[in-house]
């Protein structure tokens, strides 16, 4: 295929998935009704969903993806009366239960197709991922929007870590949708530098996701204009997954060392208040 339907294919569609965020994180009508319709094509799924981990993926990426819009609907200071127990800190939770469960997939995936480094950098990532308890939150209104954003405070290299292992299992789990799946992974990255807000990415790889698997799901667009199969070469697979595990074994030290001085120094300070 030629090296210019990659470039105008990739560059349309990272194009598209910008422009979908900027729809998903300010118009509320769009975000809630989308992925109520999005989960009536399901017959379509059928067609194109051909293993446990297709279907798997897709069901806990679309349901998860239309509680998610309720969640921020819920917290847009329009539905104080309604919706009340949304509002609480235990949907933070679901989610964050919901993004360990996307790894976990992947790295069942990555183990069982003997990808071993690549896997238990999965298994670093599950370890490493903030506590909704300080570090999950709904946007509020501030007097400027009420878009009710959902926001995470996900440290830069965890993102950047996560985008690397996921990259590299869908080199070994599929290479056909390697380029479109590069896709995915990097308008998150580009729309949250452009807002110069990481606190954003999460929403980011929620809503860009979404999209991707619904397409998918129902047809495959991806496979005329980026059929990357051919660039599939197992070194790069398997050093691809070292460098992986050396880089995410690196912040798994770093990490430790993080909280446990940040454990201590909370310690030693209620020590020293109760004197």
């Amino acid at each position: 295929m030629p090296v210019l339907s990659f470039v105008v294919s990739m560059l349309a569609y990272m194009l598209f998935l910008i422009l979908f965020l900027e729809f998903t994180r300010e118009k509320q009508n769009f975000y809630k009704w989308f992925f109520i319709v999005a989960l009536l094509s399901f017959p379509l799924w059928f067609l194109n969903l051909h293993s446990w981990f297709r279907w798997a993926k897709t069901i806990s990426v679309l349901i998860p993806t239309c509680f998610v819009s309720f969640v921020r609907i819920a917290n847009d200071g329009n539905h104080e009366d309604t919706m009340e127990s949304l509002r609480k800190k235990w949907p933070l939770w679901i989610l964050y239960g919901v993004l360990m469960l996307n790894i976990a997939e992947a790295t069942m995936n990555d183990f069982e197709m003997g990808n071993v480094f690549n896997a238990l950098s999965g298994v670093i990532l599950c370890i490493t991922i903030p506590l909704p308890t300080k570090h999950w939150r709904i946007g509020k209104n501030d007097g400027k929007n009420a878009f009710a954003e959902l926001l995470a405070d996900l440290p830069l290299a965890w993102c950047l870590l996560y985008v690397t292992w996921n990259a590299a299992f869908v080199y070994s789990e599929n290479t056909t949708f390697f380029a479109s799946s590069m896709c995915i992974l990097l308008a998150p990255e580009i729309w949250m530098f452009l807002k110069k807000r990481t606190d954003l990415w999460l929403m980011g790889r929620v809503y860009t996701l979404a999209i991707h698997i619904l397409i998918r799901s129902c047809y495959d667009i991806f496979t005329p204009v980026m059929d990357s199969t051919l660039w599939f070469d197992p070194q790069v697979l398997k050093w691809w997954g070292i460098g992986n595990l050396i880089l995410h074994s690196m912040y798994l030290i770093y990490w430790f060392f993080a909280y446990r001085n940040k454990d201590y120094k909370l310690k030693y300070s209620q020590e020293s208040y109760s004197y």
